[in-house]
């Protein structure tokens, strides 16, 4: 099996994006609705909707990431190829290879002669 490509972190990092941006907005939502109900200063105001906003930018930055993430998927991930190692072949040895015979036709035998009988 070949070894998977350490795939990016833009999931991670958007869901970070997005986790602390809306954190922020609905705190600083809290924090308008109690500056609402008491006399706040020039300066809290002033603070108040510079979190907010800075919130809705981490949000949309998250929601961005996460969208250029999904499409770099696709060349994130691409596995390796595997590598196929051909077999090697072995020498053929007896035992694996069977004898092949081939069958010749015999010889005729020779009558005996008178000649052949005198000499031995």
């Amino acid at each position: 099996m070949g070894t998977l490509p350490k795939q990016s972190t833009s999931a991670k990092t958007a869901l970070i994006y997005i986790t602390i941006g809306a954190l922020m907005d609905v705190w600083t939502g809290i924090y308008y609705l109690y500056l609402s109900q008491h006399s706040p200063t020039e300066s809290a105001r002033y603070w108040c909707m510079g979190f907010f906003c800075t919130g809705l930018v981490l949000l949309l930055i998250g929601l961005a990431v996460g969208r250029i993430g999904r499409s770099a998927v696709a060349g994130d991930v691409t596995p390796t190829p595997d590598v196929v190692v051909a077999p090697t072949k072995t020498p053929a040895t007896a035992a694996t290879q069977p004898q092949v015979i081939v069958a010749t036709p015999a010889a005729k035998p020779v009558a005996a002669t008178a000649n052949s009988a005198s000499i031995s």
